[in-house]
């Protein structure tokens, strides 16, 4: 409950399947999907050159609010939470810059200033075991909302 959804398990769910829990993300979801995984892939580029220290000391999500102009152009970043890690935290703002934007967005999904305004929450997770105790495996996960 909250600004931060629900913590609901969903089996149904795999991992990778592109998912919109937010009623608006749902109802605007190509737009949605669209601005999301362009910054996603974006994101995945940045984070693919952080070493293994800068990603382990990133202890909780990084959360920013990014504003689209109604032409859908980026007009605005704002970090709403720090992970711990300034490297994470900057490649979800470089991805952010890079990628957040939209050439066709819908007016309906506007709010009444005639701007969009996105939630992007990223996050890193290490699994363990792998060679020496590194990880084995990293995960990369980008959850979107739309307001």
């Amino acid at each position: 409950p909250g600004t931060r959804g629900t913590l609901d398990n969903l089996p149904d769910i795999q991992r990778g399947t592109v998912t919109l829990l937010n009623t608006k993300a749902n109802e605007f979801s190509p737009f949605v999907r669209r601005v999301g995984e362009r910054v996603f892939q974006h994101l995945i580029i940045r984070q693919r050159r952080l070493e293994l220290e800068q990603i382990l000391t990133a202890r909780s999500p990084v959360q920013m609010r990014a504003i689209l102009d109604s032409r859908g152009r980026l007009k605005s970043v704002q970090i709403d939470g720090q992970s711990g890690s300034a490297n994470m935290d900057d490649t979800l703002s470089d991805a952010l810059n890079t990628a957040a934007f939209d050439n066709n967005p819908p007016k309906a999904a506007a709010k009444p200033n005639g701007d969009f305004e996105f939630v992007f929450q990223a996050q890193l997770r290490a699994y363990q075991p792998g060679p020496a105790g590194t990880p084995g495996r990293i995960e990369s996960r980008l959850s979107v909302a739309l307001l």
